[in-house]
């Protein structure tokens, strides 16, 4: 291979994401893991370059000027669709692999699916369809619901959507004799006062979006809804295991692996505006029985034998 002659310069991967302890999460792990079955070894034939934002995001774009300026051969975008624009403004010639992506084509990130154009590929994710399943499976797990919350966030790129999430999640409640109650934080700071005015509107239960912002504050999030008795639903695992009741969403090691594919072939020479972008097809669903416990909620034996996993 090119790398392993004699004098070659190891590639530089530019990585785009909020400040969190990467190299533990574990879909970072199984990224990496992925390029060493693949043939590359960090810090031997490729080295990373970090760039993380804080948790508002409002640095991206600078950060995402400095990977630019390294000249770094490919950028990975693991902040979903923010960080995926913020790359994309900064370079136009710099292959953009995005890790999660909601509805890239809707928001202008990619031309189409099959055919991305640009400089940008990677994976994508539809989120109102999963919005939806998260309510109707919060909704069976508590029996009988008539207040749902939904909490998003602002800075959240789906919230351009927000209008047409809310009518398909309210549409979805009826069904249950619910009703949907949107809450958006404009600021992570109002994360308490937002909680407690789910508490005081007396919601049954809690639909989490998806902004990363949510990932990070994955153990508050966890002891607020414990606070408030309150059943939530999330997207990642990772909010299961901080004591989430349950979480719906993709598999985002199955994301990681499809990442470092598109990178293998990007440095071998591939261009992204050929790549098809893949939408997601692996979702994971996780119970935590010790939350429904302490929540002293009885699960019906439908969720817990669809459970993907449970944490007891």
């Amino acid at each position: 291979m090119a790398w392993a002659q004699a004098g070659s310069a190891p590639y530089r991967i530019g990585v785009l994401g909020l400040d969190s302890p990467i190299r533990q999460d574990p879909v970072w792990q199984t990224f990496t893991a992925e390029m060493s079955r693949l043939g590359y070894v960090e810090n031997r034939n490729f080295i990373v370059e970090l760039r993380l934002a804080r948790a508002d995001g409002k640095d991206l774009d600078s950060l995402a000027a400095e990977l630019a300026a390294l000249k770094v051969d490919v950028i990975l975008a693991v902040a979903g669709t923010p960080s995926v624009l913020a790359a994309r403004k900064a370079t136009s010639t710099i292959p953009i692999v995005m890790l999660s992506a909601v509805e890239p084509v809707r928001d202008g990130v990619v031309a189409s699916l099959s055919r991305p154009g640009g400089n940008v590929t990677g994976n994508s994710i539809v989120g109102l369809e999963l919005l939806v399943k998260r309510l109707q499976l919060v909704a069976e797990a508590v029996g009988n619901p008539t207040r749902i919350a939904y909490l998003g966030s602002v800075r959240s790129r789906s919230m351009q959507h927000f209008e047409e999430y809310l009518t398909a999640m309210a549409a979805a409640a009826r069904q249950y004799g619910a009703q949907v109650q949107p809450m958006l934080l404009r600021s992570i700071d109002e994360l308490d006062e937002t909680f407690d005015r789910i508490a005081h509107q007396r919601a049954d239960a809690l639909v989490l979006d998806n902004p990363a912002i949510f990932y990070l504050q994955a153990a508050r999030i966890a002891a607020l809804a414990a606070r408030y008795h309150l059943p939530a639903i999330g997207d990642a695992k990772l909010l299961a295991e901080a004591g989430l009741l349950m979480t719906y969403g993709v598999d985002y090691r199955d994301l990681a692996r499809k990442l470092a594919g598109y990178v293998d072939r990007i440095l071998k020479g591939a261009k992204p505006s050929e790549l098809p972008v893949e939408q997601a097809t692996k979702f994971d669903m996780v119970v935590n029985l010790k939350t429904a416990n302490m929540l002293k909620l009885t699960l019906p034996q439908s969720i817990l034998l669809r459970a993907d996993e449970v944490i007891s």
